[in-house]
């Protein structure tokens, strides 16, 4: 009984050894300016204060959008916005953040 190895199913990402440079800047640009979404309240009228959403603890923090909850997807951002806004009766917003990858990948070693 010889059984007949499977197909190996054709990836439709170009392998390193294919790869243009037109294929590689493009994939550095994406890398380079991400935009992710948060979710984030206004609590008081005419005064720029931000609380930004942590969705793991379920709080909401100061003026700390690094420890917000990043959104790939600006539909999935609304939607947990819609949630929490029905939660707290109290309207949330969602705007987007820009995220620029510079220096070294490294961590900081050269």
């Amino acid at each position: 009984m010889n059984k007949k190895p499977t197909p190996r199913k054709k990836s439709k990402t170009p392998t390193s050894a294919k790869l243009t440079a037109k294929d590689i800047q493009r994939q550095l640009k994406r890398l380079e300016e991400q935009v992710y979404y948060v979710v984030y309240e206004r609590p008081f009228r005419g005064v720029d204060t931000r609380f930004f959403l942590d969705v793991s603890e379920s709080t909401f923090r100061l003026s700390a959008w690094p420890c917000a909850t990043l959104f790939k997807k600006e539909r999935l951002a609304r939607f947990v916005a819609r949630e929490y806004s029905a939660l707290r009766q109290r309207r949330l917003y969602v705007a987007p953040v820009t995220i620029r990858v510079s220096g070294n990948p490294g961590g900081g070693r050269n």
